[in-house]
């Protein structure tokens, strides 16, 4: 070989060495032409989504491939992987193949407010001849909004039949038995709850999902700290309204509650003292909302005191009486426990006995006989009568016989009006006349003269009764009491009144004259 032939031959291989060695070290093709890459973002499911609650929004992506020079050839791929911008704390990408651009970003936030955030994905393909080509690409902004509970509300009714929802903080007091409506407002971005929240829950029993929830407090509480919960959560934001869950239990008792009296009935017009207990103890009337006493239904009136305690004045005929205590304020205005119902009853019947160790009264030869009574009113309870006055009203005889002529059809006058006394067993209410200037009922047949002849008299008479102060028109008639008398041929009268069993005298006997007899 010739000297220049050697030297182009040595240099023509350090030539081809020098390519050797770059096509073995840096990629040959640096730019590829073409190639690319398109990220997709779904929509944020759910949406809104309730805090500390998972989000998720599938990602994607698709790929034009680069073109590469002849003497290389495209591996298997490209490989894909993602990444994210913006607020990213509590994000996080599942993408379970990095040979699929398929991922799912999830998201978590105990804080309520919009989160925006996108994803940028990258293709990566890799050649034979060693070169790595990378296409990327970002979705759009993606924004998760994110929902807690700003409020707790119930609601409260007012006096006008309406009513608005306000704060639940504090106590609240609930009637045993009673409902309360709740409403929870959202804490975030616009104005709805994530689907299916808020959750209620608590010790008082509530459970549902919803804006509002009407909760029944059945269980009292056991002591002013036992409180029955309302809870509301949307994801792991939650408030808690504290109830306690108290009772009344409304009391009557008789102002003349003496031994052995019925206490499941009243006299008419008596005074009943009305009292309510607040439970569980350490409850106050106030605490509640205070309390008045109204009448349900039977009549009366209430006639003195306030709040939890007052007077009560039966009505002046019998009747079926329902009391109640009525919340006036708080959380169960217009609430109301009723007391059991009570029988007012009024007198039922007329009863004349003889007074003890008294004369009969009688006239010597005049077809005459009279006894002194003790009247009483009747009846089937064990009341008092306190609170009115009795008096005989108005009747018209019958006369027949020997007396015809002088009893027939005479009405008789009315009576002063008089108070009862207590009851006496066996007996019943004693007409109180011993302030009278006769203190007894005189009760005679009259005395008629000789020829005697059989007749008789029948006499019934009303026993009426009113209030005590009220005025005569209010009188109301509860019993007759007949009086009865007849005579026979040889003189002899027996006389009678109301049940008091017959009193006879003949007319030859002596005349007797009772004490205060003739006091008229």
């Amino acid at each position: 070989m010739r000297p220049l032939e050697r030297i182009f031959s040595s240099r023509l291989r350090a030539v081809l060495a020098s390519c050797f060695v770059l096509l073995a070290g840096t990629p040959a093709i640096a730019v590829p032409p073409g190639g690319s890459v398109i990220a997709t973002a779904g929509t944020p499911n759910p949406m809104p989504v309730a805090c500390c609650d998972v989000a998720t929004c599938s990602l994607s992506a698709s790929a034009v491939t680069p073109t590469i020079p002849y003497q290389c050839t495209l591996l298997p791929g490209p490989k894909w992987s993602w990444a994210l911008s913006g607020g990213t704390d509590g994000m996080w990408i599942d993408q379970p193949d990095p040979f699929s651009p398929a991922a799912t970003l999830r998201f978590q936030s105990p804080t309520p407010g919009t989160y925006t955030v996108k994803a940028t994905t990258t293709a990566t393909w890799t050649t034979s001849c060693g070169d790595v080509i990378t296409r990327s690409d970002k979705t759009t902004a993606i924004k998760f909004q994110v929902i807690g509970v700003k409020s707790l509300k119930y609601f409260q009714a007012n006096r006008a039949g309406g009513g608005k929802f306000v704060d639940a903080s504090g106590t609240i007091y609930v009637l045993a038995g009673k409902s309360l409506t709740f409403e929870a407002t959202q804490d975030g971005p616009g104005t709805a709850f994530p689907t299916n929240q808020p959750t209620w829950s608590g010790t008082s029993g509530a459970s549902g999902t919803g804006v509002t929830l009407s909760v029944t407090f059945a269980t009292p509480s056991a002591s002013n700290t036992d409180f029955k919960t309302v809870v509301v959560n949307c994801g792991c934001s939650s408030l808690t309204a504290n109830v306690i869950v108290f009772d009344l239990a409304p009391t009557l008792t008789p102002r003349d509650n003496f031994a052995d009296r019925d206490l499941s009935a009243y006299g008419v017009c008596e005074f009943i003292e009305l009292s309510c207990l607040v439970l569980p103890s350490g409850v106050m009337e106030y605490d509640v909302g205070g309390l008045r006493w109204a009448i349900d239904t039977g009549g009366g009136e209430i006639t003195g005191g306030a709040g939890a305690t007052s007077v009560y004045q039966c009505p002046d005929v019998a009747a079926t009486i329902t009391l109640k205590a009525v919340i006036v304020g708080g959380a169960m205005l217009g609430q109301e426990k009723k007391a059991d119902p009570k029988e007012v009853v009024a007198p039922d019947g007329a009863k004349v006995l003889r007074r003890p160790d008294t004369k009969l009264w009688h006239r010597k030869a005049r077809c005459s006989v009279g006894f002194c009574g003790d009247y009483y009113a009747t009846c089937a309870k064990v009341v008092s009568f306190k609170e009115i006055e009795v008096r005989e009203g108005e009747g018209l005889s019958t006369a027949k016989g020997y007396y015809e002529k002088y009893f027939d059809k005479m009405n008789h006058e009315k009576s002063e009006w008089t108070p009862l006394k207590d009851v006496q067993k066996d007996k019943g209410y004693q007409w109180d006349v011993e302030n009278l200037d006769r203190p007894y009922d005189k009760i005679s047949s009259g005395a008629l003269g000789a020829p005697y002849a059989p007749g008789t008299v029948k006499w019934p008479i009303a026993n009426e009764y009113k209030k005590k102060g009220a005025a005569n028109d209010t009188a109301k008639s509860y019993a007759t009491a007949t009086q009865e008398w007849e005579s026979t041929a040889t003189g002899k009268c027996t006389i009678r009144k109301a049940g008091s069993g017959d009193f006879s005298a003949e007319a030859g006997d002596d005349t007797v004259i009772p004490d205060k007899w003739n006091n008229d």
